[in-house]
This record gives structure tokens, sequence and C-alpha cells, in this order.
């Protein structure tokens, strides 16, 4: 793992131990930097970090952005040097704009190869750096021909062509020296360079929420991303007329005045420190869609959905966003929502001690169009068992040498495991302990399998419940399946330490399998329903914002 945080809590002053406290807190092995650029350290952190894992230094990383004020004195210093709005209203490429507004952001983003990826939000292309170096105006003066090179550069390594640009999001806070120097740089670099004469739609998100300086980079990736999600850019806000230095420039730029719909495609992310350090990203969206079928989550049958939080509260609320949000309940939501809810507790968490099951039924059980069928697992070659199936029933799984899974419909099915069990064919489970029979491998075939010798041993020998309950394990559960409860109060008198739950009513394998998860066990219920393949698609809901978290 690999951790890159940027974090500015005051005037050049930053916290040189969050990096580490992050490794700490979460067991991270891998490079712990701490990046500062000024506004630019999120995406410049961005960049090192997919450098490091093109190069195979890492995998996967985290990216951190944060800019959080605890002083008065940093606000009140930037407004005295001109910086800030003293209207305090970000108008960014406005007329009347006279600075940003300052705004705090903690934001994050994950970076892993997209083989990895269960979910993909966006990939990055590229990522590259520069800085201003030299220059006569001054280290806070920004440059655009820098900023223009830079551009030029991250397109042309990935051989990428400006015209294929569908989106920018401008690094552009509101200043009258950086805003229209960076359009001309856009300009020059993705409109008179290459030639374009269609509108390249240009967003400012600090227009939204005000400068997140070193937090800014990965806001804006994000904001990306929401767009790309969503197919709509949100508008930049204030804008009312646009600067006279713009306006050579716009169109063929546009920037967005009102909620946008947008088809995805190429996207580029500028961020621009105050010394002069330059970064810039090129994104592609993720292109898989999803269709009406992604709703078929229980047609043929029950859908169990395993949920754990750390409140009972927080177990509930995933509960009833299922049960009110149908149509954001797709197989690839589900398929994400199991593996997170396989949750292995560690010592630096409180763990997720509250477990529930939803059991979702969408089906209609006389459907004449499916036909029933059966399978059953055989303790014979693949070419033995052959002989003996008819037309109708076949192999359906050779799991080992001396054991396959056979299936067909329910008719021949029958016909056939009642020729098997004539044979003494099925085998018995290494796990059965029987009550009657005390030995681990008997001598007699007969005692080998469900086989009428093994429960005439049964009814002619004493049950030895005692003894063999004594070789359960400590911490088992222990599950009677039947009509009646007759072993309800058994375990408990021979094992002080084995804990026994009472399942009632269970009438289905489903809600049994739910109540094993309830219990403490993980169990692994995808493995029931249609594979997912991964990455999920584009808008598959998210499962970050219907977890619940104590903050007490």
């Amino acid at each position: 793992m690999y951790g890159i945080s940027c974090l500015k809590n005051k005037f050049k002053c930053v916290n040189r131990l969050n990096g580490a406290n992050e490794s700490l807190v979460n067991g991270s092995w891998g490079p712990s930097l701490l990046v500062y650029t000024a506004c630019s350290a999120s995406l410049s952190a961005t960049t090192l970090a997919m450098n490091d894992m093109r190069l195979g230094n890492i995998d996967p990383a985290i990216v951190c952005g944060t800019h959080m004020l605890f002083e008065p004195f940093v606000l009140q210093f930037q407004q005295e040097s001109g910086l800030c709005s003293p209207r305090g209203v970000a108008a960014i490429l406005d007329q009347n704009a006279d600075g940003f507004i300052k705004g705090e952001a903690m934001c994050c983003a994950f970076l892993q190869h997209r083989r990895d990826a269960r979910r993909v939000y966006a990939t990055m292309l590229k990522a590259k750096m520069n800085i201003d170096g030299n220059k006569t105006t001054g280290m806070f003066f920004p440059l655009a021909d820098a900023q223009q090179e830079l551009m030029i550069d991250t397109y042309s390594e990935v051989n990428v062509n400006p015209l294929d640009l569908t989106y920018f999001e401008a690094h552009c806070t509101g200043t009258k020296a950086g805003d229209p120097r960076e359009i001309k740089a856009i300009y020059n670099a993705n409109v008179k360079a290459p030639g374009r004469t269609q509108p390249l739609p240009l967003g400012a998100l600090k227009s939204n929420m005000g400068h997140a300086e070193a937090g800014s980079g990965v806001a804006a990736l994000i904001k990306v991303c929401i767009a790309y999600e969503n197919e709509c850019i949100p508008p930049n806000l204030n804008m009312k007329q646009l600067k006279d230095e713009c306006l050579p420039y716009c169109p063929p730029i546009k920037p967005i005045v009102g909620s946008m719909p947008y088809k995805p495609g190429l996207a580029a992310v500028s961020n621009f420190g105050i010394g002069g350090a330059n970064a810039h990203v090129l994104l592609e969206p993720n292109h898989k869609l999803g269709t009406s079928d992604g709703l078929r989550i229980a047609e043929t049958i029950l859908r169990i959905v395993n949920i754990c939080g750390r409140t009972e509260d927080a177990v509930e609320y995933v509960m009833d966003f299922i049960q009110i949000n149908p149509k954001r309940v797709t197989n690839d939501f589900l398929a994400l929502l199991a593996q997170t809810m396989k949750y292995t507790p560690n010592v630096n968490s409180s763990g997720m001690p509250f477990k529930g099951s939803l059991i979702i039924k969408r089906f209609t059980e006389n459907n004449k169009s499916i036909p029933k069928g059966l399978m059953v697992v055989v303790r014979l070659p693949k070419s033995e068992a052959q002989k003996l199936c008819p037309n109708g029933v076949y192999n359906a799984c050779n799991n080992a040498k001396n054991s396959l899974v056979i299936s067909g419909l329910e008719k021949e099915m029958k016909e056939t495991i009642k020729v098997l069990a004539e044979k003494n064919i099925f085998p018995r489970s290494k796990k059965w302990l029987s009550t009657s029979l005390m030995i681990a491998d008997p001598t007699e075939e007969a005692l080998r399998y469900a086989s009428g010798g093994y429960f005439a041993h049964n009814l002619l020998n004493p049950v030895q419940f005692y003894d063999r309950i004594k070789q359960l394990p400590a911490d088992a559960i222990v599950l009677e399946i039947g009509p009646h409860s007759l072993a309800k109060y058994l375990p408990k008198r021979s094992m002080s330490a084995l804990m026994y739950r009472s399942l009632k009513r269970i009438q289905t394998t489903r809600m049994f399998l739910a109540t094993l998860y309830e219990l403490g066990v993980n169990m692994f219920v995808d493995k029931l329903y249609p594979c997912i393949e991964w990455p999920v698609v584009r808008d598959t809901q998210a499962i970050y914002s219907v977890i619940k978290w104590d903050l007490s």
C-alpha cells in the first residue's frame, strides 16, 4: 500500500507526520510521503503515485488531499494581500472577479490497476508535472507558456489528440492574474494548435466550493468522476459577464453556466501551485454500461443480502435503502455489497458487530416455462458415471478422480438416483459424525454409505450422542435441521463452552444461510448467483453512501 498525503492547516505550515500516522493506523507498509507544492499539492501527489505504479514500485495507492483552516490569521493575510475576494464571492472568469474565497476539503482517491478493480470511476491515461522555472514576472505570477507546454506534452506522450477532449476542468480560482493566463494556455494547447472548431466545455469547481488549495486537485478529480457517473456537468456559479481578457478565447472554450447534459468522454484536469508547480491529468470514463437485465436480481431463486454495521441503525439503514430504491438495486450493486459485508475485524477497528439479512423474492414458482431439475454428487469416475446415466442426465462438474456432479431434468434424475441408490453409490461426507457408528472408517462396505445397512445398524445399536458431541469444537455453532427440535438442550448439557442457537422455522436453504451469517459466519453467498464481471457498470449505486458510522 502506498500513501501520499497533502495537508495544509496554516500558512506555510505542514503536518509532517500526517502520512506516517495514516500508515500507522491502516497498517500500510509501502512508501508514505507528504507532498507540498502549494495549491497543486494533491494533483502532484497523484502524479507521483501513478508514476510509481507504472514503474511497478507500488500497487495500489491512496492519495489524500486536505485543506483545513484553524487560524484566522491566514484568511486575514490573504485578504490583505489581495488574493481573497473582499465580497466573499468566487466569481470565476467573471468581469467583476476580485479574488478567490477560502474552501476546506478532505478528499481521497484510491488508485489501482484496472485488472484488479471491482469499480472504475475513471481511468487515468496520463499524469504529468512541470514548473514555471525562471520568469521575470516573479515567483508568484503564473506562466501561461509552461502550462501550455505541460498540456501538450501530456497528450503527446499517450498519443491523444486534443480534439478528442470533451471536457476541461480548469484550475481557475478567480484571481485577476491567474485566470486569463490559464484560459490562454488552454486555448493555445487545445484549440489553436490542433485547430478545434467544436466547443470545449470548461468547468471551475472553485466557483462551487471555494479554493481548497492543497486539496483542490483531488477534489477536481472527484468532480469529474461524479460528472461521469451522472452524465451531467454542474454549472460554474457567479459568472454573469465574461472577462474582457477571456473573450478572444471563448468560444470555442465554453464556460458552463447551467447544468449541462454530458456524454462521458476524455477529460483533462489542471492544478497549479502559487510558486509555479503545475500538474495535469488526463482521464477516461468507464465505458461499461448497464442494461435492464441488471435489475433481474431474483428472477429464478431467492436473493440473500447479508448486511453488517457498527450499530443496529446502520444495518436497518441499508435494509431500508434496498426496499425503498428498487431501481438502484442491481446485480452489480449487490455483488459489490456482498464483497463489502465479508468483514473481518482487526485490531484498529471496533468492527461491525451488528448483522442482519434480507431475503429478496421476485419469481413465480408456477412458471411452467422453467423445467424442474435436480443435481447430485456421486463418488464415481467420469467414465463409469456415464454408463449409468440415461439420456437427459449429464456430467455437470468433474470435481475429482472419483467425484463428479450429475444434473438433469427431474424425472430422469429421480430414475438415475434410484439406480445409484440400489448400487450404494452415494458416499457419506467425511464430516458426517454418526451417533451410532463410533469409528471413522468402518470396514463393512454397507456402513460407508447412507444405505439400508447403515440405518439398520443405527436401529440395532445404542445412540452415543454424548460421546460424539464432545468431539465438536468448543466454538461450534450447532444447527438442528428438522420438523421438530429434539436436541435443543442436549449440546448445552454436554459441553459448557459450546455455543448453541435454536433456529426456528428455517423453511428454505436461503434462510438457513442468512441465519448463519447473522451468527457470525462469513458466507460466500455471491457464489449462488450469476457471476459479475468486474468492474461493475457505470452509475452502479455507491456503497459508501449507504454505510453509516457510529460517530458518538
